[in-house]
């Protein structure tokens, strides 16, 4: 895949950017390369020369490629909210790498069936709920209170 001339390639590290009230400001919304976010990560981002963020995914333009990561979601609300003449919340948002079973060579993987890695489901959960709990979650505010407060 290419990007005006420049290819393509998966994140591999997980990167934060930090939206400020001016991002929010100078912001453009519906507009995935002038949007809040977009702004954002060419001054949170050293190597950013600019910036696409769409809903699923966030494009990073560097000196000789784009990378590409996952739109986490926090941020895909706020694109929404804003996009649809809301505000957009400041703060921090962790752009992470594209999960393995998500590109090219993951999904032929799994189309090929099961690997015979040797590992129980029941393991690998146990795994992925100690990963989650190592991440550091985004708390969306300006809305209503979490379950039913009535």
């Amino acid at each position: 895949m290419e990007i005006a001339g420049k290819r393509v390639v998966d994140a591999t590290k997980p990167v934060t950017i930090t939206i400020t009230p001016r991002d929010v400001a100078k912001g453009d919304n519906k507009n995935p390369s002038g949007c809040a976010a977009a702004m954002a990560a060419k001054h949170s981002i050293a190597e950013c020369i600019s910036a696409r963020v769409h809903i699923g995914r966030v494009y990073i333009e560097q000196d000789k490629k784009w990378v590409r990561y996952n739109t986490p979601d926090p941020l895909k609300q706020e694109i929404i909210a804003f996009d649809r003449g809301g505000t957009f919340a400041p703060g921090e948002y962790t752009l992470r790498p594209i999960s393995v079973n998500e590109t090219a060579e993951g999904r032929r993987r799994n189309a090929e069936g099961p690997r015979g890695s040797g590992t129980t489901g029941a393991a690998r959960n146990r795994r992925k709920k100690l990963m989650v709990a190592k991440i550091k979650r985004h708390e969306v505010s300006g809305i209503r209170p979490k379950g039913a407060n009535r």
